[in-house]
């Protein structure tokens, strides 16, 4: 059952939609697409999409210690044509010097994001589960949509 290519890095991404409105699909990022599209959440129902893409950290012949740079970044945006919702998230990385002449250390940072846009607000949130710091990386995101008070 696990066709999962392991050098695949593999975001999961989980939305509750805690509201009384259909959205549908309005934008996702062209450059790390859903894998699993969804192109409606309806009212009161959790949906799960997947995402992928190439878990490489970046052979750079000069190290630049402390400084991010990108592994992964993705959004997904819906809409119930009165209010936007967007998803994104980031997946990046820096080199921490070592003491002496060894390795430097790799820090992963993940980043997540929920944010919605128009004149009726719709509380969104999201937080991130099962981070793993071992390539390829693989992590999900829980979202959720519920109507302001």
């Amino acid at each position: 059952m696990n066709d999962a290519d392991p050098n695949k890095l593999t975001f999961l991404l989980q939305i509750t939609n805690a509201t009384d409105s259909t959205f549908w699909l309005d934008d996702s990022s062209p450059k790390q697409p859903p894998a699993t599209r969804i192109d409606k959440i309806l009212p009161y129902q959790t949906v799960f999409m997947m995402f992928e893409g190439d878990p490489h950290l970046k052979q750079d012949s000069d190290i630049d210690y402390d400084i991010k740079k990108e592994v992964f970044s993705t959004y997904i945006c819906y809409t119930n044509y009165k209010q936007k919702v967007r998803f994104d998230t980031t997946l990046s990385y820096c080199h921490r010097q070592t003491a002496g002449h060894r390795v430097p250390k790799v820090e992963l940072f993940w980043e997540s994001n929920a944010f919605s846009i128009g004149a009726e607000p719709i509380t969104c949130g999201a937080a991130l589960q099962n981070e793993n710091p071992v390539y390829p990386y693989n992590y999900k995101m829980i979202a959720f949509m519920t109507p302001s008070a």
